[in-house]
């Protein structure tokens, strides 16, 4: 997406061990709406937001947030300015309740953002949308799969984000917990905050998406909105396998 502001991606390159993970690639993704990063296994999405996030530094190209150029910025120091991601293994406290893990989240936000950057009652509207009240003094590691991977997106949405990169969130969700996250997703967004999505849940993340781009063996290879992208020959092509979704 064009435009100024948010995360912008500039002939970025990877490459592990000799092979390139991604090649020369440009995104730029706002720090407002829905995006959808999608594309076949092995594509480099995963790489993307570790790049962005600071887990892995490119081997060449400019990675630029909110106008400042982030390329040696620490992980801390990313997430701090409100760059906050999930993974695609939950991760949920797994030693804590679900009321603790909570709580944690909301005392380690204050502390490195201030007593101010809470929004407030978004907890108590997150735990409402998700349903995580039921389960509210169970240790998160008796949590089901679909309960943990709501647990995590939540936290992470209470973790101050400006840009929230959610990594393959609808993975092994039922269709009534895709609901659940869809009304979670759009609750955030409604407040500003920018949320970018890699998904291979192809109904799920064009339901909510406003933009989206394709990666095919770390380039891009189509950018726009999902509609868009739904009728892109070169998409159905090379990632959705000759058929329209």
């Amino acid at each position: 997406m064009a435009g100024s502001g948010g995360v912008e991606l500039a002939g970025i390159s990877v490459a592990f061990q000799g092979v390139r993970a991604l090649s020369d690639v440009d995104l730029h993704v706002a720090a407002e709406g829905v995006t959808g990063l999608i594309g076949p296994n092995g594509s480099g999405k995963t790489t993307v937001f570790n790049v962005v996030s600071g887990m892995v530094r490119p081997g060449s190209g400019v990675l630029r947030w909110e106008g400042q150029r982030i390329n040696r910025w620490s992980m801390p120091r990313r997430v701090r300015s409100g760059l906050v991601r999930t993974f695609q293994e939950p991760s949920v406290f797994a030693s804590m309740t679900v009321r603790e893990a909570f709580a944690f989240v909301e005392r380690t936000t204050a502390r490195h953002h201030g007593a101010g950057s809470a929004r407030p009652g978004l907890r108590d509207e997150l735990v409402e949308v998700t349903r995580l009240g039921s389960c509210w003094d169970s240790p998160a590691a008796q949590l089901a799969h679909g309960q943990k991977r709501l647990l995590g997106v939540s936290l992470a949405m209470l973790a101050a984000p400006r840009l929230l990169m959610l990594d393959e969130p609808a993975a092994g969700m039922s269709p009534a917990e895709l609901d659940l996250l869809g009304e979670a997703i759009h609750k955030v967004r409604d407040l500003g905050v920018g949320i970018w999505i890699v998904e291979h849940h192809m109904e799920f993340l064009f339901g909510i998406a406003d933009y989206v781009d394709v990666l095919n063996a770390g380039t891009v290879i189509a950018s726009g909105t999902a509609d868009e992208v739904r009728q892109s020959a070169e998409v159905i092509s090379v990632y959705l396998g000759g058929e329209h979704v």
